[in-house]
């Protein structure tokens, strides 16, 4: 990727991460908005932001890149990861029937990793809730708007976890977001960059915890 590509996939995860215009989001950083406007509606026809602008475009808004070694915002790794269905969590006459009743998917094949159960509030404005289990088809492409299933992959503690999200695609940029007030986890993006962050599914079926 040269550095026109790059500083335009930059600049748009970065309005997609902290949710501001392309004006608002360069007038905090001391620059002037037309920079960005119209390098962002035109990318092949203007000259790329310079290395300073962009450095001060990112310590603005404390997001790492071109210099600047902030800490990005958190993107959700340290919330509850959501675990496969086992006949523990609704016993075995119920694990048996939910499998029969989920399983007339015409898209997917019924098995234990197809199901999984919901933790945490980060899909409560979808109505959504801790404890529901859905029934992921794991063949079935994401479109805007779907629920997803994502699979988080820490390195650095060797540890990895299930988490589901809204599936909110901008251009080239694969992201997804929370839908909740909570505020430990709501606004909080994450990027899919299918290494660290892979989509593993859409979800089809929800069966609510009542």
């Amino acid at each position: 990727m040269d550095d026109r590509q790059e500083k335009l996939q930059w600049l748009k995860h970065a309005l997609l991460e902290t949710g501001l215009k392309a004006s608002p989001f360069a007038e905090k950083a001391g620059v002037a908005p037309a920079t960005l406007t119209k390098f962002l509606k035109t990318p092949d026809n203007i000259t790329p932001p310079s290395n300073r602008i962009m450095k001060a475009l990112a310590e603005a808004h404390d997001l790492t890149g071109y210099g600047y070694d902030g800490q990005a915002p958190e993107t959700g790794f340290n919330e509850e990861g959501s675990h496969p269905l086992s006949p523990s969590d609704v016993g075995e006459e119920e694990y048996e029937r939910l499998k029969q009743f989920i399983g007339n998917s015409e898209s997917d094949t019924p098995g234990s990793e197809n199901f999984h159960v919901i933790e945490g509030n980060g899909l409560e404005n979808l109505h959504i809730k801790h404890g529901d289990i859905v029934f992921i088809d794991h063949n079935r492409l994401p479109k805007e708007n779907d629920i997803v299933c994502l699979s988080l992959r820490d390195e650095e503690n060797f540890t990895a976890k299930t988490i589901f999200r809204l599936y909110v695609p901008s251009g080239s940029v694969t992201a997804c977001i929370t839908a909740t007030n909570d505020p430990a986890i709501s606004n909080k993006v994450i990027f899919v960059d299918g290494i660290n962050v892979k989509i593993y599914g859409v979800v089809e079926k929800i069966v609510r915890n009542l």
